[in-house]
């Protein structure tokens, strides 16, 4: 319940005139909650890169991201820091929950803010059960960006999953 990893291959293409190119990378991580709110992760993209197709001078670069978060407030206000070797860039951002999560509220929103050495970003997240949407601003060199997603989650939260499990060790 503490520490976690995954792994994720990845597929890119690249489709120019008559040439079609491609690489897959990989990319592995881990996080760890060694107290309370305290999180930290470790990420290593691009870590293997297999070229496809016809061969291009274009490389992926191996990317390391590592970063830390608390939890304070009851959970509702989480702060990070991260650092990412492909810009030599640090992150620093903080996220606030209108809602306690152990209000039983089915709907979260969150408020965002965050800035590194070139551009400071705003935005907003809501979540209703299985459902989120995503909305950010932010502002560059060569303007406004806005980017807007959308999320459905599939199958039991793993927290949920747990809760079972430990309800099932109880009644045996």
């Amino acid at each position: 319940e503490r520490y976690g990893g995954g792994m994720s291959i990845r597929y890119y293409s690249n489709a120019l005139a008559q040439t079609n190119s491609g690489a897959v990378t990989v990319a592995v991580g881990t996080v760890a909650n060694p107290v309370g709110g305290l999180w930290f992760g470790l990420a290593i993209h691009n870590l293997l890169s297999m070229d496809i197709g016809d061969p291009t001078a274009d490389k992926i670069p191996v990317v390391i991201r590592g970063g830390i978060s608390y939890r304070f407030l009851e959970d509702q206000l989480l702060v990070g820091f991260d650092y990412d070797t492909n810009f030599n860039g640090w992150y620093l951002g903080g996220e606030y929950r209108l809602f306690k999560p152990s209000s039983d509220q089915p709907l979260q929103v969150y408020l965002r803010g965050g800035a590194n050495f070139e551009e400071l970003t705003m935005g907003f997240g809501a979540w209703y059960q299985e459902y989120g949407i995503d909305y950010a601003f932010s502002t560059q060199e060569l303007g406004g960006s806005h980017r807007f997603s959308m999320t459905v989650r599939f199958g039991d939260s793993m927290t949920f999953v747990r809760e079972e499990r430990k309800k099932a060790v109880q009644l045996a």
